[in-house]
């Protein structure tokens, strides 16, 4: 009996270094890993609505597809264009143009355009219709040091609702950047019902 206490306890005392080391060295695999992914440069999906450059962090945004069948509900403001069946999920759809204040119908054909379905780590079930998508836009590599390209920034942006974010120029285009999190607690953008 004793014998069998001296071998657990020796089994037990050998097994938790071992794991430990294992443990360590997961544990800086794991740091080196986060380091990396901070390292990597902030990389943004570029779209275009009414006349003007946007982008959104790639995380904000689930897909991008042609323009499905959308059916209108009566009752809404007139960019809200509808209800979609985006993988089993209702989805409302959203003519982004339109919602930026854009007074006139929207210049684009019915199912025109793309749509950008954001990420399903949001409450709210959405896509915003848009002009086109331009693709990515490496935000570090074209980043402007200057502290005059930050404070021309700030100042252009007062008076500007809080999910319009900072403009950012890379070569001849302006973009402004979405907060997507911001718009969706935005007053406006969640009551769609007509006033």
């Amino acid at each position: 009996m004793k014998s069998d206490l001296a071998f657990a306890s020796t089994s037990l005392t050998n097994k938790p270094r071992q794991s430990l080391r294992d443990y360590q060295r997961e544990l800086a695999e794991r740091t080196r890993s986060a380091q990396a992914l901070r390292a990597m440069p902030s990389r943004q999906l570029g779209f275009f609505a009414a006349a003007q450059g946007w982008l959104i962090d790639l995380n904000d945004a689930a897909e991008i597809m042609p323009v499905p069948a959308v059916t209108p509900v009566p009752g809404t403001q007139r960019w809200f264009l509808g209800l979609m069946n985006y993988r089993g999920r209702l989805t409302g759809v959203v003519d982004f143009e339109c919602f930026l204040g854009d007074e006139s119908p929207s210049q684009l054909p019915k199912h025109a355009g793309r749509l950008i379905v954001l990420s399903d780590r949001f409450s709210i079930a959405t896509a915003l219709r848009v002009a086109a998508v331009s693709g990515l836009v490496d935000l570090d590599a074209h980043a402007d040091p200057s502290p005059q390209a930050s404070i021309s920034a700030r100042t252009s942006d007062i008076g500007k609702p809080v999910w319009q974010g900072n403009l950012a120029r890379i070569g001849d285009q302006e973009w402004r950047r979405l907060d997507v999190r911001a718009l969706l607690a935005d007053h406006s953008f969640v009551n769609a019902a007509l006033r």
